[in-house]
């Protein structure tokens, strides 16, 4: 018979609980705001940061796995960034072209 730690245990639970319980939510936001590119990015970013986070939990895991992710993690930051960014110019020139009428 195999024994299993406690602490392992819970330590995977609790991550897949995190992954669980944030994803649900997240996912919903995602779901309504279709269009927007900079909330798609941020969950996203959100999302991979939150997995990090429970990979980081889990016991026995490879020490390449959280690096191999970082430039991932890096890329979604920038567009997030970027389509923030294009939305604020977006919104301030349509607001110069309301106003001038």
């Amino acid at each position: 018979m195999v024994v299993i730690d406690e602490h392992y245990v819970r330590g995977i639970a609790g991550s897949i609980g995190l992954v669980l319980s944030y994803g649900f939510s997240l996912w919903r936001i995602f779901e309504r705001n279709r269009r927007d590119r900079f909330v798609e990015f941020a969950l996203i970013t959100t999302m991979l940061l939150i997995i990090m986070f429970a990979i980081g939990r889990l016991p026995n895991v490879p020490a390449w796995v959280i690096p191999a992710l970082l430039p991932l993690l890096a890329l979604f930051c920038f567009l997030s960034v970027f389509f923030l960014f294009q939305q604020g110019y977006q919104a301030f020139r349509d607001r110069k072209r309301n106003t001038s009428r």
